[in-house]
């Protein structure tokens, strides 16, 4: 139950994200500052960001599976809200968006954030 508690607010971590970011990528594009043929590339970095912050969410713990699993459902996410939309599964905006997101997971799995060994100070011998 946890590791789908986990996984569920990472899917929904890198979907906010993933809106955020398109939304600032549209606003630049309406006003000029970004051409309108980097379009494709605002939106694989997007995904990039999203499903690594997502996957960073939901594998906070060391956990390789639960960044995995959040991919997944993120990628799988984004697929059925573009069917909802566009009132059809349109397989080849997901092949382009797969690579970008498991690369963002995988990112996410390798590195690791936290708290390293901390020494204590000189040690003292013979005190």
């Amino acid at each position: 139950m946890k590791q789908a508690k986990r996984v569920l607010v990472g899917t929904g971590a890198a979907l906010a994200v993933y809106f955020a970011l398109l939304a600032a990528a549209s606003a630049l594009i309406v006003r000029g500052s970004v051409a309108e043929t980097s379009l494709a590339v605002c939106v694989l970095v997007s995904a990039f960001v999203a499903a690594f912050l997502g996957s960073r969410i939901a594998g906070s713990q060391d956990r390789l599976g639960d960044a995995a699993l959040c991919a997944v459902s993120f990628l799988t996410a984004v697929v059925l809200l573009g069917f909802l939309i566009n009132d059809g599964l349109d397989f080849s905006r997901a092949a382009q968006l797969a690579p970008a997101i498991l690369c963002g997971a995988a990112l996410a799995s390798v590195m690791r954030f936290g708290k390293g060994k901390r020494t204590r100070g000189k040690r003292r011998f013979g005190k």
